[in-house]
Formats: structure tokens, C-alpha cells, sequence
């Protein structure tokens, strides 16, 4: 067997168990997932993908955690979308291209960037800009749109146990 193919193979082992682990997580933690919108997996991300503002505050709510916001233009082409990311409990999750909160928009202003080893210079970047009397936005929009929970719902991770092929439905 040549190294490319014994690469391969160790490639699609390693694949193989990101899958399992995968099946494992989502099995774990099912009870709180039938409270979220559909999620997607990819690599070792939780995504909830292009959601309306309304369900990214309600995932939010329910995961707790902080969360960081982005600007994202890929994913609707033509409308800026934001994306919004947390780790919880060593897990990364998602709302993947969402909607922005409904007063705010996303425009585009020139910062002056300092002199460092650079020249300083102008550099055109997105801002999120909130009008009304809202708190920042992950929070106070999502006290306007949904009810509070009980409490955030915390984000098991299975604990480590060799496979039991009989209730896996995975061929190892």
C-alpha cells in the first residue's frame, strides 16, 4: 500500500470518528435540541443555519452563554447577514447568516486605523447600527421577541464509554 492511500485511510478514520462522536452528542442532548430549529454539523460546530431573528434569540435564550457577533455576506447573497457564535461547555455553536435584529442595520463607515508599523490609513468596515431605546442587541432584542425560559438549559457532553454496536446504528 502506497503513503497516499495509507494517509487516506487514516484520513477517513479520523472522519469516521468525528461522525460517531457526532451521533453521540446529538443522542446526549436530544431533549434540548427538540426545543431549537434544525441543526446542521459541520467539522466540530453546532449550526443553526440562516434563521430568522426571532429563533436566533430563541437559541440564544435557551443555550445561555456569550455571544459573539459577525458580519456575513456569503450567506445571501446581496443582504448582510450576521452570524452568531458561542462555546458552551467546550461545544461551538452557530447561528449561521441570521437575520439582524430588527432596529439595526449593517452599514458601511471608514475608521481611521492608527500608525503602527504600518502608515496610518482609512479602512472601510460593516457596522451593526441600533436606533431606539434598545440595550445591545443579542440581549435586549431578545427580551422584546420571545419569553424568558426558566433558565438556560445546560449542553452535555456523553460520557467516554467503549461502543456498543447494538445500539449504534454506525457499523463500528
Amino acid at each position: 500500500m502506497n503513503d497516499q492511500t495509507k494517509e487516506r485511510i487514516k484520513q477517513l478514520g479520523a472522519d469516521i470518528r468525528t461522525k460517531v462522536e457526532q451521533i453521540r452528542w446529538l443522542r446526549a442532548n436530544a431533549a434540548l435540541l427538540e426545543k431549537l430549529p434544525p441543526v446542521s454539523l459541520s467539522g466540530g460546530l453546532v449550526d443553526f443555519d440562516r434563521l430568522p431573528h426571532k429563533e436566533v434569540i430563541r437559541v440564544i435564550r435557551t443555550l445561555g452563554g456569550k455571544w459573539k457577533k459577525s458580519v456575513n455576506v456569503h450567506a445571501d447573497p446581496g443582504k448582510t447577514k450576521i452570524d452568531y457564535v458561542a462555546e458552551i461547555n467546550g461545544k461551538t455553536f452557530r447561528c449561521w447568516g441570521g437575520d439582524p435584529p430588527p432596529s439595526c442595520r449593517l452599514v458601511e463607515v471608514e475608521e481611521d486605523v492608527p500608525e503602527l508599523v504600518i502608515k496610518a490609513h482609512k479602512k472601510k468596515v460593516m457596522k451593526l447600527i441600533c436606533t431606539g431605546e434598545h440595550e445591545p442587541a443579542a440581549v435586549a432584542i431578545a427580551r422584546a421577541n420571545v419569553p424568558l425560559p426558566p433558565a438556560p438549559v445546560s449542553v452535555s457532553e456523553p460520557t467516554p464509554t467503549p461502543p456498543d454496536t447494538s445500539k449504534d446504528d454506525v457499523p463500528f
